[in-house]
């Protein structure tokens, strides 16, 4: 993955195309690149989908969506995946 299938607004598409990415196979710098693209999203949109990914993604794809919540202190939001079994304890309170 290069940074070129980023878009600037980060909208659902976007943020798939960042999440189908994410796998067990991929290195340092495109974990570090997806890590900080995450970052960067902050509209209604992105996070919706990120919101879906954390629920009903991959455990990879949930662990970058709990980090990117844990982030934006949404911990209400990661303790009911937590609570759904959907994430364990160590992702539930990384950041």
């Amino acid at each position: 993955m290069n940074q070129k299938n980023f878009t600037k607004d980060f909208k659902k598409e976007s943020v798939k195309k960042i999440m189908e990415n994410i796998n067990l196979e991929m290195g340092i710098i495109e974990s570090k690149i997806i890590d900080y693209a995450l970052g960067l999203i902050d509209n209604i949109e992105g996070v919706k989908t990120l919101e879906k990914y954390l629920f009903e993604g991959t455990q990879i794809q949930r662990n970058y969506c709990t980090l990117y919540f844990n982030r934006k202190e949404e911990f209400k939001l990661v303790r009911l995946a937590y609570d759904k079994g959907l994430i364990d304890e160590r992702q539930t309170f990384s950041r």
